[in-house]
């Protein structure tokens, strides 16, 4: 077995100057991995320019194209720009591919890509031999496209390992090829060795709701609000939106000066602030239609909080009745009964076990030990 020296990381997301949370589960692990090996270069696709089929050639955001480099000697950050197409285009992932061919001597021979589609098909089109670690979207939105699908399925079976961060994850790509060999390593973090968690009566006080996400119709935004507005007709409460998006207008036209003064937003955050702000609030709500994880379910399981959130495909397997709560996406009203449930409830959430709970299963240098060793084999 020949000891892993060196590692080419190839990912469409990384945290940057406008969406500092975006991505950070990369930046984390490339932080991770550099602690362990000699070198780990991280080349981030981006587009020339931004395009759809509504709004073509649109100029990219100066300050989106400003990568946040972890400032680690062994740990170089480089793009790879392509050009663009629409997703559903069959011409998408091999414009992608081309680009990814044309920077290939450049990288290690151990390769690991972040995403089956574009960019797993991009590098089975470009020749390459790699590693595939697939996080939901990349693979339930793109299969629906019928050509997509079955360049997805020729991805998977090209790949040298395929990692999914979920168990929700591995089942369906083994819904698409029983033969593949699919393995979970969840996206982790780093946790302290121990960690007090005082809790008032949840009863007696402002209760403080958190979301921490894309600003989308898919992430459940519009459940959340309608909820909340619900909630605090009869209850003492706060909403903290962390977040950017195409809905972040929207949101904040239907939110009521008068009425909802206890709903705020934040914009993006860097992850210090969300960590911070994760502390001082009681329980993060994530409503997504479809996650293929929730890394920020951990994120507040770390601070020894619970979480509301939804059977999609991820969160199932995340959270149990001693840590949060599970409804059906799409549904305000069974959110609202959720909400309502935790702020009555609250103190039935142990604090210390969810901490250690989480740790035991979600340390990033355990989940990273796993990862060097499936890559060396």
């Amino acid at each position: 077995m020949n000891k892993l020296n060196s590692i080419t990381i190839i990912t469409p997301y990384f945290p940057n100057i406008v969406n500092k949370h975006s991505g950070i589960f990369v930046y984390d692990q490339a932080i991770e991995l550099a602690k362990k090996i000699n070198e780990v270069h991280v080349w981030v696709t981006r587009p020339i320019f931004k395009i759809s089929r509504k709004h073509p050639f649109i100029r990219l955001n100066s300050k989106e194209e400003t990568l946040i480099n972890p400032s680690l000697a062994n740990v170089i950050v480089s793009k790879i720009y392509y050009f663009p197409f629409p997703k559903d285009s069959w011409l998408y992932h091999i414009s992608i591919g081309i680009s990814i061919y044309l920077k290939k001597k450049y990288f290690h021979k151990i390769l690991l890509v972040h995403t089956i589609f574009p960019l797993g098909a991009a590098s089975y089109f470009a020749g390459l031999k790699f590693n595939l670690i697939t996080h939901g979207s990349d693979l339930r939105y793109f299969i629906e496209n019928r050509f997509q699908k079955k360049v997805i399925i020729k991805t998977l079976k090209k790949s040298k390992n395929v990692i999914a961060v979920s168990e929700g994850l591995a089942k369906d790509v083994i819904i698409l090829d029983p033969n593949i060999n699919v393995q979970v390593i969840h996206n982790g973090l780093n946790f302290p060795k121990k960690k007090l968690f005082l809790r008032e009566n949840a009863e007696n006080r402002v209760f403080k709701f958190i979301f921490v996400g894309a600003l989308i119709k898919q992430k459940g935004v519009y459940e959340l609000l309608s909820a909340f507005k619900n909630l605090q007709i009869e209850h003492n409460v706060e909403l903290h939106i962390i977040g950017e998006g195409i809905e972040k207008n929207n949101l904040q036209n239907l939110v009521n000066p008068l009425i909802d003064q206890n709903v705020y937003f934040y914009g993006s955050k860097e992850n210090g602030f969300v960590s911070s702000l994760m502390s001082q609030t009681d329980c993060l709500v994530l409503p997504s239609y479809k996650e293929g994880f929730g890394r920020v379910i951990i994120e507040m399981f770390k601070e020894g909080n619970p979480v509301i959130s939804t059977y999609s495909g991820g969160p199932e397997y995340i959270i149990n009745p001693k840590n949060g709560l599970l409804v059906e996406p799409k549904n305000a009203a069974k959110l609202l009964e959720a909400m309502e449930y935790m702020i009555l409830n609250y103190n039935k959430f142990n604090g210390i076990q969810i901490f250690e709970d989480a740790k035991e299963k979600y340390n990033n240098e355990k989940l990273m030990n796993t990862l060097i060793l499936l890559l060396n084999e």
